[in-house]
C-alpha cells in the first residue's frame, strides 16, 4: 500500500503542480493585459487632453471681444477724434482746482457729470 499511496501523492503533486504552473501563466497573461490597459488609458488621457485645449482655443474665436482700448484707438485713428483735446476739455483749470481739494481721491461734480478718482487717475465718468 505504501508504494499505491506513494503513487497516488506523487500523481497528485504532479497535477497541482500543472495546475499552479496554469495559474501563474494565466496571471502573467492578466497582469500583461491589465498593463498594456494601463497604457491605453493613459494615451486616451493625454488625447483627451489635447482634445479639451484645441476645443477651447477654437471655442475662443466665436466670442470676439473689442477691448476699451481698441475702441479708443479705433475713435482716435478712424474716426479722426482728438483725444487730446477731449483730455483738455475734462482737466481745465476748474478740474485742476477741484482735484486739489479732494487731493487726487474721490469724486469730482462738474457741469452735471461725476469724475471718480483714485490716485490721481480718472478711473470713471459718471
Amino acid at each position: 500500500m505504501k508504494e499505491n499511496e506513494l503513487k497516488k501523492l506523487s500523481t497528485e503533486l504532479r497535477l497541482l503542480k500543472n495546475h499552479e504552473d496554469n495559474l501563474i501563466s494565466k496571471r502573467k497573461v492578466l497582469q500583461n493585459n491589465i498593463n498594456n490597459n494601463v497604457n491605453e488609458c493613459k494615451t486616451i488621457k493625454i488625447n483627451i487632453k489635447e482634445k479639451q485645449q484645441e476645443i477651447k482655443r477654437l471655442s475662443k474665436g466665436k466670442n470676439t471681444i473689442v477691448s476699451e482700448h481698441a475702441i479708443l484707438r479705433y475713435l482716435e485713428r478712424v474716426c479722426d477724434l482728438d483725444i487730446e483735446n477731449i483730455k483738455g476739455l475734462i482737466i481745465n483749470d476748474d478740474f485742476k482746482k477741484l482735484n486739489l481739494l479732494i487731493k487726487g481721491d474721490g469724486i469730482i461734480k462738474k457741469d452735471g457729470v461725476e469724475y471718480i478718482l483714485k490716485d490721481n487717475v480718472i478711473i470713471t465718468v459718471k
